[in-house]
């Protein structure tokens, strides 16, 4: 076969032509950058926006997996000065949940990028006022009080992490009890206890029951059981104030302290006295939840039989220790009945750009895990409003029996609240595995794993350099004087991380139940239309005859999902009632008096509640939805054009926040 000697000797390419066909193409790519800018800025935020999918849809699979777990709520908030630099988280209840911006209590941003009110208050930097942390107080969360669990190492507790922590523990922030000059970062309280509208009677008082009078008036008084000890309690309560002449509904949470006594006792006190007297006009009754709070032990040994008690072992990452003796402790309830105990937990969010990932760690094998996103922050970048950042802004246990602020990440061990130790200078490991490069090694004795924040892959190193035992970590315990190795493979740990561009996850839900209000409802509250004039109360402004066949519900819950139990109502010409059971309806539509389900919806010619066959028109409200948002912000801003214009600049910045949203139908304690 005789060879084409045209081919044989053709003349291959140079390297010089190569290279210069590389740079004439690196120059096409660049002066298409210049000219068509928004197409490559298109397909950032896109990309982008699949990881906030990605994010907010394993958050909705980390509730899902532990709905017994789920809060009762997740509220707006707004800070209520004190004085001396101490300010009152209080609920906002006409807050919209789409409203990212500020509250209206905030006026100003000053130069140290602080948000400020009309008295110039500071309230802290202003990415606390806005964006996902305008809806970050957790009512309710917990349950049954968890089985003691310990290792050799780990020392044996009854422990556990709230599910939305990092939480705010701040002398000038918080919950404010009565009397006291500081907040309280959380309040752990019991069961609800049993309310009896009378007067308390002469012989001895049960440990479950509260007694309340006058509920409807300026002299309403509630008398609460006394013990050997000083006690503290827990209300919540919707109540009536007169401003300027006008009835303004308040809800707010309060802490009791009550004197030592003797057990079967009682004390009385009237809620005018710290519900503001001369303006107080009462409560309603309806709305009033009481419980006993747990005694906080931290620092402290717990008592050999008390169950009430808690001692909070890593302040920030939210892990709370509860006496074991209230593991199984059962409590008697009225009727005789006994009930295990339960505890529950107020507190609020410490910030929700804090981004959580949950995951196991992985075998031996693989030692890598990947973050839903790329671009974590860096100690020292830049931030969006030009500040520099300087880690995730609270302490974790620094593994010598105290705590140090965190740098910019932290893997905490769900179980006992222990961090996993990390250093992110990344030493190199000074005996690396045999055919390995160095450079990818960091010394597992001074830092269980490394963090590539531009990628997000965090990637395990054995401390023992076996992978045949599993991967040996090291573990920094709250109030420990020195870390311990523990085999971390399979445990459940939380990536705790903030990203560039400003990312956050905020979780909030509607109220696990609804009270009934005589008035314009306020947070986990409902006004049946015809209420006030059915039972004799003053007229609710803003209602009309339509209101006649709806139920409203707070601003904070508009698009939000209920589940009704029952509902009663008439035609016209009808002698007897007609019934709805298991109503579910979206909060979609809006009137004065707020978000509300039309029953005319599902009957057109219904007419008018019926309030008088059964002494309720409506029974059994309860929220239904869960929604979790991831959010992202690549634009920038320049706070240094006076507090007027550093102001309009972050409201201009919040409306062109990127959205993705994730919502189920999800109750407590059900799948």
């Amino acid at each position: 076969m005789r060879l084409n000697r045209y081919n044989l000797r053709r003349r291959g390419t140079t390297l010089i032509e190569l290279l210069v066909v590389i740079v004439i193409f690196l120059a096409g790519i660049l002066a298409v950058v210049q000219i068509f800018p928004g197409g490559f800025k298109i397909l950032t935020d896109r990309s982008d926006l699949a990881a906030a999918t990605s994010l907010a849809g394993g958050e909705m699979n980390r509730l899902k997996a532990r709905p017994d777990l789920l809060p009762e709520a997740i509220l707006p908030i707004q800070y209520t000065a004190l004085g001396a630099g101490v300010y009152r988280i209080d609920i906002d209840s006409n807050r919209d949940p789409e409203d990212l911006n500020f509250g209206s209590n905030v006026t100003a941003v000053n130069a140290a990028g602080n948000a400020e009110d009309a008295a110039a208050n500071d309230l802290g930097k202003w990415q606390y006022q806005q964006g996902a942390n305008v809806t970050r107080l957790v009512i309710g969360e917990g349950g049954l009080i968890p089985a003691p669990v310990g290792t050799p190492q780990i020392p044996v507790g009854s422990r556990r992490t709230l599910q939305f922590a990092p939480i705010l523990v701040s002398p000038n922030y918080g919950f404010v009890p009565v009397g006291a000059a500081a907040p309280v970062p959380v309040l752990v309280y019991g069961p609800d206890m049993l309310r009896q509208l009378t007067a308390p009677p002469a012989g001895p008082v049960e440990s479950y029951e509260y007694f309340l009078e006058n509920a409807g008036s300026n002299a309403a008084r509630i008398s609460l059981p006394t013990y050997t000890t000083p006690i503290q309690y827990r209300l919540r309560l919707t109540y009536y104030q007169n401003s300027g002449g006008n009835v303004i509904p308040r809800d707010r949470i309060l802490v009791l302290t009550i004197p030592a006594g003797t057990l079967g006792g009682y004390f009385s006190v009237n809620l005018s006295t710290f519900l503001g007297a001369g303006t107080f006009l009462g409560l309603s009754a309806d709305s009033l939840q009481v419980a006993r709070l747990f005694t906080d032990r931290t620092g402290a040994a717990f008592s050999a039989d008390n169950p009430y008690e808690f001692r909070l072992l890593s302040p920030q990452v939210g892990t709370i220790e509860f006496n074991p003796v209230g593991y199984q402790y059962q409590e008697v309830r009225s009727d005789g009945r006994r009930s295990a105990l339960v505890a529950r937990v107020d507190y609020v969010v410490y910030d929700w750009r804090v981004l959580r990932t949950e995951f196991r760690i992985p075998t031996a094998a693989e030692k890598v895990q990947r973050l839903p996103i790329r671009n974590l922050k860096v100690g020292g970048q830049k931030e969006v409003d030009g500040s520099s950042f300087t880690g995730l802004g609270f302490t974790v246990p620094n593994g010598a029996g105290g705590f140090s602020n965190a740098a910019d990440f932290a893997l905490v061990d769900v179980e006992t609240g222990g961090v996993y130790v990390y250093n992110p200078t990344n030493p190199a490991d000074p005996a690396p595995p045999a055919n390995s490069i160095n450079d990818f090694y960091v010394n597992p004795t001074q830092s269980s794993y490394s963090v590539d924040k531009s990628q997000g892959i965090i990637r395990f190193f054995d401390f023992d350099r076996n992978d045949a035992n599993g991967i040996q970590l090291l573990l920094a315990l709250p109030g420990a004087p020195a870390p311990v190795v523990v085999n971390a493979e399979g445990r459940t740990v939380r990536a705790l991380y903030m990203g560039r561009k400003e990312w956050s996850m905020q979780v909030y839900k509607a109220s696990e139940s609804y009270r009934f209000s005589v008035t314009a409802p306020v947070a986990q509250s409902a006004y049946v239309g015809g209420t006030a004039a059915a039972y004799g109360f003053a007229p609710v402004a803003g209602e009309t005859p339509a209101s006649a066949t709806r139920i409203y519900f707070p601003n904070c819950d508009v698009r939000r999902q209920v589940v009704i139990d029952q509902i009663y109502y008439r035609r016209a010409g009808d002698t007897l009632p007609r019934v709805l059971e298991g109503v579910r309806i979206k909060l979609d539509r809006t009137d004065a008096l707020g978000p509300y389900a039309d029953i005319r919806d599902i009957d057109p010619l219904a007419t008018t509640f019926d309030f008088t066959s059964y002494g309720y028109a409506v029974k059994g409200v309860r929220g239904a939805s869960v929604n979790v948002r991831a959010m992202f912000n690549p634009e920038v801003i320049r706070l240094n054009l006076g507090t007027a214009t550093n102001y309009q600049q972050v409201v201009d910045w919040t409306r062109t926040m990127r959205r993705s949203n994730n919502e189920s139908f999800l109750q407590r304690g059900t799948n």
